[in-house]
């Protein structure tokens, strides 16, 4: 997509000014997604491709997400973790001291997956860590409406009394992926395979 070396996605502040995103700001500081292109993923397949407007919602609706990461020495790396989907976006966290966080450091690639209603999903692109604090806010609220999860912001992460067993202490950052290519393949006959390019990964 792009040549030459370019600043890690994962370190960008706000999530918002990196390489050519499939994100963008609107008017009030929030961030949006952009409308990908639906495609059938089976050659001939005659049924019509599942419009994202319907995927999106399933994604969002999610209760568990699998991230996968890459470690510096090539080795995959693939834990559930909880997300949100704000604007469009979809957001996880995690504690910086992670093997994903560090993962994420020095590699922004990734993959996320999840059981939907309807269809599997599986989202590929680049998370790239937040720390705009109005960001953080909304996604605060976001995991305290989904999960009944209270956190608060300070310091560019969220704090928390309390997180995921495995989670560790606070506190946890958040990251925001931009999709490049997402597939969702049904898990019932209402739906068609369908594959979604977003802006970042077309020509």
């Amino acid at each position: 997509m792009l040549s030459g070396p370019e600043p890690n996605a994962s370190q960008v502040p706000g999530a918002s000014d990196s390489r050519e995103r499939a994100i963008r700001e609107t008017g009030d500081g929030t961030l949006a997604a952009t409308e990908p292109v639906a495609e059938p993923i089976l050659p001939g397949d005659e049924g019509p491709p599942t419009p994202w407007t319907q995927a999106g919602e399933r994604l969002a609706a999610a209760r568990t997400y699998w991230l996968a990461t890459t470690g510096p020495g090539g080795r995959p790396h693939i834990r559930p973790l909880i997300g949100i989907v704000v604007d469009g976006i979809l957001q996880v966290s995690s504690s910086p001291g992670s093997r994903k966080s560090r993962n994420l450091e020095h590699n922004a690639s990734c993959a996320v997956t999840a059981s939907c209603e309807g269809f599997d999903m599986v989202v590929e692109g680049t998370a790239a860590r937040v720390d705009d604090a109005s960001l953080l806010r909304r996604a605060a609220d976001a995991f305290q409406t989904k999960y009944g999860w209270p956190l608060s912001v300070r310091d560019g992460a969220f704090h928390a009394e309390y997180g995921a067993p495995t989670a560790g202490d606070p506190p946890y950052h958040l990251y925001a992926l931009t999709p490049v290519t997402a597939f969702g393949f049904p898990t019932s006959g209402s739906f068609t395979p369908t594959r979604w390019r977003f802006a970042a990964g077309r020509p």
